[in-house]
């Protein structure tokens, strides 16, 4: 995650894979994320917005951007929701 949170240093918009989540049928994966720690690269990253990709198409939506928001200490954004997001 250091590498990746390097990457991402200082960028506008970051676009991070959030493919785990609670409750989902995927809840692991090597290689995979969840929101949180999505977040967590972002934040470390000091990014000025974030939007998650790559989500399961079963997981809850709702619970995903909480965590992400909560954990980046600002709004966090789902990819269907970015569709003319303000840089």
């Amino acid at each position: 995650m250091e590498s990746l949170a390097d990457f991402a240093k200082d960028a506008d918009l970051f676009l991070c894979e959030a493919t785990i989540c609670e409750g989902s049928t995927h809840t692991v994966g090597t290689g995979h994320m969840d929101a949180k720690e999505a977040a967590l690269i972002a934040k470390k990253a000091n990014v000025g917005k974030l939007v998650l990709t790559h989500l399961p198409s079963d997981g809850d939506f709702e619970l995903m951007k909480r965590q992400a928001t909560e954990a980046f200490g600002k709004e966090a954004y789902l990819a269907m929701e970015a569709e003319g997001l303000s840089l």
